[in-house]
């Protein structure tokens, strides 16, 4: 009979199991939390026929982009949601429990389900009032309380799907002697408000925190490259051909060649008649000995701005020139060499006209750059690109 008795354990008594208002407190944020996970689960795998079924059961724990907020923020609100909502309900169950007269199992078992009810659809509140704060400054009135309504629908709702079990628990496991009827200060009423009053204000703060958490940080703006300096492409300084017989031709002549620094070339005289030009050019030899020119001149033009123009250049006369013919000539120190362009007149408004001429006493040799376009300096041919230019031969003493 002894060993029956020691092996018996005692009831634990009703005044060691705490009150009521603090199971029901722990039960619903415990519960709040598990139905934020599931959710969380339910958004990560996706719908489907089961999920679809079980969506209505599945009510909404706050805005979505809560749980896929950067951590810490995706654990930390949810958890002060869940203090908020438990603290909400150990205020708010002494106070309505005052009312039962005669409380038992199932009148304290409905009196924390409606107090559950309450406090979730407090916490919608506190949602949307943590929304405006994260939409601030909202562009009009009408936006301040444009998301309570669903807010608080939705809370009242899970409190409603969900508000039975820890109602349930607190039932069952909660101490509800006449304590729990027993009238409670002014003093008290306010302690127990107050945490309730905290984690409220510790879930709106948080709420504007995780949110900033989720912006991308703003692009910084592209460091300013400065703007690509334009190289014009001009005529070659020395002609890629090379005049035949000419030093660095397939079959040299032989003898002394007119180096680019050994003349100095200028534009003579330009005449023009019936829609026709023509232009001379002049080669002086400025060395101390004699020196050999090629048949015909070497020629090109660039525009105003010192890009290449695209001439055709053939050798021979033209309507205001007449070509003597490629001959060897020598010139003298302090001899003169003429040679002659001509060309048809264009039509040349608006169009770009030669800026620079570069001529050179033969195709190989350093070329001279003279100012063509119009101007102090230059005589103002109206060559354009795609022109058909004829040179003659040189000669002395034209």
């Amino acid at each position: 009979m002894l060993s029956k008795l020691r092996g018996m354990t005692p009831p634990r008594p009703a005044s060691a199991r705490p009150t009521v208002s603090v199971v029901a407190a722990l039960a619903v944020a415990v519960v709040w939390l598990v139905t934020t996970f599931i959710n969380y689960l339910v958004a990560t795998v996706g719908t489907g026929p089961v999920i679809a079924g079980l969506q209505p059961l599945l009510p909404d724990t706050g805005p979505s982009w809560v749980t896929e907020s950067a951590a810490p923020w995706q654990f930390l609100v949810p958890l002060a949601a869940a203090l908020a909502v438990g603290a909400i309900v150990l205020a708010c169950v002494p106070v309505a429990l005052r009312a039962v007269a005669r409380p038992g199992r199932v009148p304290v078992f409905l009196v924390v389900w409606a107090c559950v009810v309450v406090a979730s659809a407090v916490l919608g509140a506190l949602w949307a009032i943590g929304g405006v704060v994260v939409d601030w400054p909202v562009g009009r009135l009408a936006f301040l309380v444009r998301g309570v309504q669903p807010e608080l629908g939705a809370g009242a709702y899970w409190g409603l799907v969900w508000g039975w079990a820890p109602a349930w628990i607190a039932a069952s496991a909660g101490r509800w002697t006449s304590r729990n009827r027993s009238g409670t200060g002014r003093a008290t009423a306010v302690v127990r408000l107050l945490p309730a009053v905290g984690f409220a204000v510790v879930l709106i703060a948080a709420l504007p925190l995780a949110s900033d958490a989720n912006r991308e940080p703003a692009p910084q703006p592209r460091a300013t490259e400065p703007e690509p300096t334009w190289v014009p492409i001009g005529q070659p300084t020395v002609s890629y051909a090379v005049e035949d017989g000419a030093p660095g031709s397939e079959h040299p002549a032989g003898g002394t060649w007119c180096a680019g620094g050994d003349v100095r070339t200028v534009l003579g005289m330009g005449d023009a008649a019936t829609g026709h030009r023509a232009q001379e050019l002049h080669t002086t030899n400025t060395s101390t000995t004699p020196c050999r020119l090629g048949g015909y001149p070497d020629v090109a033009f660039d525009d105003p701005d010192g890009n290449a123009m695209n001439v055709l250049f053939y050798r021979g006369g033209s309507f205001m020139t007449q070509d003597p013919g490629p001959a060897a000539v020598v010139l003298q120190p302090g001899e003169t060499a003429t040679a002659m362009l001509g060309w048809n007149a264009m039509a040349a408004a608006g169009d770009t006209t030669a800026g620079t001429i570069l001529i050179a006493p033969y195709a190989g040799t350093e070329r001279t750059r003279l100012p063509a376009g119009p101007g102090a300096d230059g005589p103002g041919l109206d060559i354009l690109d795609c022109s058909a230019v004829a040179i003659t031969a040189w000669s002395v003493g034209r």
